[in-house]
């Protein structure tokens, strides 16, 4: 510190001057440190104060600086799920309030009057909950998946377009955890449709291009190394850096003598490897699995041709269509949803995606898309309101792919939006032939719309001249009459019987076919659905119609429930994690402070002695430098 008392008589002036100077100029900037640290609070004002304590007081910023940003990730987080869970809420209300009206125009009360009223009142409930669905918190849409810049529902003339995804939205909330803000609006609402699977696993061939991570399902090929015997010569074939299938081959046929050769088996299900004249054994080297992965594992011999076993690729967007067998991609599909329809033409195609692409671009509000097990194709309709068909254009692409909507594994209680075919006891429907033949057939036992085929074609007075099948063009069943007689081909009801209008047959034509209308389409099974149908069933009058959409809306309460007590539990999680890491934020701001900041008593008490020391120097300094007239002209 600051002082300097000793009387220096053999110094000269001009040293004694410079010691005083640079004592009180020490003492000046220890006095200057002081009052900085004093102004400031803190102890550390440069790392050169403390290099050991200001590493660890930057170690403590840095842990605390992502502590305070999971704390703003929770605070957000419960902003959005609190949000959520307050608009599906009022959604619940709306659902309650449509039930309400729905089950007060059922019955020998309602009239037409009173139910256009209420189909005012339901149309009114719908666009409130569209901006339920469309619900923002801090500028970014809750229900929309991770597409949160965009509406994700939009009302149409067609109906109600959910143009949102069912992606996920996760933020860290701590260390090595994270925690969803997305709520799942095809869950919530209803709004995306049960997929028209693709029942028929497409089983593509393998080509040279085929990656070796699509075989066996998708599970790939494990990297390693196999060896092959010829039954003279042994060959080790490193198969670590093979990509696709062409590289196997190629690495398969470089390492054997010339006379051994692999390639695809002509059916294009696995691989092949011939050696003439010698005794194929192919196992696995050092331990592995890679020829057992390839199919090719023969440790007992194989002869002269192995033939390996199916290696089961998956199906992916670059597959070739060409590798895919039994399907007529000439004939192309027909796809309607709701009054929105178009005929597809995959005859330009040449890859799976090229097919997804055509029937995504249609502007149909439909998803067409590879299955999760990678076997086939599904499509999925995201317009609530509008019925999805897909149908055959002439040829038999759409059964070929599995989703023809109508066909002839499609079950009876699947038809007309899932309210089935009503049936009676007997005879359901009495057909008359053109040559004014009549028979009865009673489909009570069938299941399937090939029961009721079958029914019709084997009914015990059927002449044999009147054949039931699927329609070629559409969807529907078509009745063909070759009696050849000059009246009406006619379809009537049968004991009070629905079920011939319930298949969509019932009617006449003067022609030898009757094509029936489709009965079978898969629309979104929500909320805005049932809302949308209410109305149409309101404004028809139809009372059949109005008891079964409004006892829809009451299934949807448990899905809104179900969602809601998903939100909670995230909720309550939140709450537990943004308690732990509160006191987490104050025992490190704590661990801080000790670090860093100034002890106040301790820092004044040395300011004032720096400060009676720098006085007493210059007291001092004034003493010792006096000048006297002979100093001055020496």
């Amino acid at each position: 510190m600051g002082g300097f008392s000793v009387t220096l008589p053999r110094v000269s002036n001009s040293l004694r001057s410079q010691l005083l100077l640079a004592n009180l100029n020490q003492t000046s900037v220890n006095l200057l440190r002081k009052q900085s640290q004093i102004s400031s609070g803190r102890r550390i004002l440069s790392p050169s104060d403390d290099p050991f304590d200001a590493a660890i007081a930057g170690q403590i910023k840095s842990f605390l600086a992502q502590k305070m940003r999971f704390q703003t990730n929770i605070q957000n987080a419960f902003g959005v799920l609190s949000t959520a869970d307050g608009a599906l809420g009022q959604a619940s209300d709306i659902i309650n309030q449509a039930y309400t009206i729905g089950l007060e125009e059922i019955g020998v009360i309602a009239t037409e009057e009173t139910r256009r009223s209420a189909a005012a009142i339901i149309d009114e409930l719908t666009s409130e909950l569209v901006s339920l669905g469309n619900t923002r918190f801090a500028g970014r849409y809750i229900f929309a998946g991770r597409d949160t810049l965009t509406a994700p529902f939009e009302n149409h003339g067609q109906g109600i377009y959910f143009r949102g995804d069912t992606g996920e939205v996760s933020v860290s909330i701590d260390y090595s955890s994270a925690s969803s803000t997305s709520v799942d609006a095809a869950g919530a609402f209803g709004a995306v449709s049960a997929e028209i699977s693709g029942t028929r696993d497409l089983d593509p061939a393998i080509t040279g291009d085929t990656l070796l991570g699509d075989l066996n399902g998708g599970r790939g090929v494990k990297p390693g190394s196999i060896t092959i015997s010829d039954g003279t010569n042994v060959s080790t074939i490193d198969l670590s850096h093979a990509a696709t299938v062409g590289d196997v081959l190629a690495a398969i046929n470089a390492g054997t003598p010339p006379s051994t050769t692999a390639s695809i088996r002509p059916d294009g299900k696995g691989l092949m490897i011939e050696a003439p004249g010698g005794n194929l054994h192919v196992t696995n080297a050092l331990g592995g699995s890679t020829a057992t992965d390839l199919g090719i594992f023969r440790p007992s011999g194989a002869g002269e041709v192995l033939t390996g076993d199916d290696v089961d690729p998956v199906v992916t967007l670059l597959t070739p269509l060409s590798a895919i067998e039994g399907v007529d991609w000439a004939g192309g599909m027909q796809i309607r949803n709701g009054s929105l329809e178009a005929t597809l033409d995959f005859s330009g195609c040449l890859t799976v995606q090229d097919v997804l692409q055509v029937i995504n671009l249609q502007g149909l509000y439909i998803e067409a898309r590879i299955n999760d097990a990678g076997t086939g194709i599904d499509i999925v309709s995201r317009l609530s309101g509008g019925a999805l068909e897909i149908g055959e254009n002439g040829g038999t692409t759409a059964s070929d792919l599995g989703v023809r909507s109508m066909d002839l594994s499609t079950v009876l209680s699947s038809l007309n939006g899932g309210r089935g075919v009503s049936t009676a006891d007997g005879i359901d429907m009495t057909i008359t032939l053109s040559d004014g033949t009549s028979f009865g057939v009673d489909i009570s036992g069938a299941v399937t719309l090939s029961d009721v085929l079958d029914a019709i074609n084997t009914a015990a007075d059927n002449p044999g001249t009147l054949s039931a099948s699927l329609n070629d063009f559409g969807n529907g069943i078509v009745l063909g009459d070759s009696s050849g007689g000059a009246g009406e081909l006619s379809v009537v009801r049968a004991n009070m019987s629905n079920a011939a209008a319930d298949l969509g047959i019932l009617g006449s034509t003067a022609g030898a076919v009757l094509e029936g209308q489709s009965v079978r389409s898969v629309e979104p099974g929500g909320v805005f659905s049932h809302l949308l149908g209410l109305k149409k069933a309101l404004l028809a009058n139809d009372d059949a119609g109005i008891s079964f959409y409004t006892g829809r809306l009451q299934d949807d309460l448990p899905r809104l429930l179900e969602s809601r007590a998903s939100l909670g539990a995230r909720q309550q999680r939140m709450e537990t994690v943004k308690d732990r890491i509160s006191n987490e934020v104050l025992e490190l701001k704590g661990m801080l402070s000790d670090r860093m900041d100034l002890d106040y008593s301790e820092a004044i008490v040395k300011y004032s002695t720096l400060q009676a020391s720098f006085e007493a120097g210059l007291q001092t300094a004034g003493s010792l430098l006096q000048m006297s007239l002979l100093d001055f002209l020496r």
